[in-house]
């Protein structure tokens, strides 16, 4: 009896040491979560642009245009807030009890993460520890390993990133193309389940508008985190989902691989 006491403490004391490591961009960053206009936005986007959402000024100004006017004013109101505790790991965490490691970044891309979890293996316990990578599926690649702020977007072929050299820049423009982009992700995506086959893998939203790729992505849930938008009030100006996304995303998440 007393030995089955023993390991019982074991097992519970291993149990309170529990993490959950999540791995990603911004989304799994919990950026612009627990802003304190998160009840207010849509009044201060109708006073300043008559326009009730995200989707409404996409409509409105075009992509570019939203970006400058009103994103970029946004994103300084709420001071670049990011709230890891709030996003869907965080939830998970919290639902599980396990204490949360979120080494998320926003901007960060596929290649990132997996050299962020090969950094991380040994602190990682793989029979215990929950890990997590939320992959969005925009091409994003590493410049310098060192200077995360320096990952670049390449996004039709055109990069979005001024921190990095003219040189650099020229590479990522015209080569390789966006298909050699995409294959590129998915294999990433391949070799993290290889190597890393306890990495639970889930996507945010797919947005690469090439349909005979988009069949090979292979994700741990079927459903992406945009698929619990219910509404257009469900995403902040910046463009990232709010906290009843979040929630409905990690129960969903939870219940499909019967994290316990």
């Amino acid at each position: 009896m007393q030995e089955l006491v023993g390991k019982l403490q074991i097992i519970e004391q291993h149990m309170l040491n529990r993490k959950l490591w999540a791995f990603g961009c911004s989304h799994v960053e919990g950026y612009e979560l627990g802003n304190k206009y998160k009840d207010t936005y849509k009044h201060w986007l109708y006073d300043n642009f008559k326009i009730s959402s995200r989707n409404e000024g996409e409509r409105k100004f075009g992509w570019e245009k939203y970006v400058k006017v009103v994103e970029k004013p946004w994103y300084k109101l709420i001071g670049y807030i990011s709230n890891p505790s709030l996003s869907f790991t965080g939830v998970i965490a919290k639902n599980l009890n396990c204490d949360l490691i979120n080494l998320s970044k926003s901007g960060t891309g596929i290649d990132r993460s997996f050299y962020n979890i090969i950094v991380n293996e040994k602190n990682i316990d793989w029979n215990n520890d929950i890990v997590i990578l939320g992959a969005n599926s925009w091409p994003r690649w590493m410049i310098d390993v060192n200077n995360p702020s320096s990952d670049a977007i390449a996004r039709n072929m055109a990069i979005t990133s001024s921190n990095i050299f003219l040189s650099d820049k020229k590479i990522i423009n015209y080569f390789p193309c966006i298909e050699s982009h995409i294959i590129t992700y998915f294999s990433i995506l391949a070799a993290i389940k290889k190597f890393f086959p306890k990495v639970v893998i889930v996507g945010i939203h797919i947005n690469m508008n090439i349909e005979s790729l988009e069949k090979f992505i292979k994700f741990d849930v079927q459903k992406l985190m945009h698929d619990f938008v219910i509404g257009e009030d469900d995403r902040y100006p910046g463009g990232h989902f709010t906290e009843s996304v979040h929630n409905r995303f990690a129960n969903y998440i939870i219940e499909e691989m019967e994290l316990s």
